[in-house]
C-alpha cells in the first residue's frame, strides 16, 4: 500500500517539474 502512494507522489512531483518546465518556457516568450 505504501509503494502505491509513493509511486502516486513521485508521478504527482514529475508533473509539477513539467508544469514548471513548461511555464518557465512561456514566461521566456512574455
Amino acid at each position: 500500500m505504501e509503494t502505491i502512494r509513493s509511486n502516486q507522489i513521485a508521478r504527482i512531483k514529475t508533473e509539477i517539474k513539467k508544469f514548471k518546465n513548461l511555464f518557465n518556457i512561456l514566461n521566456k516568450f512574455v
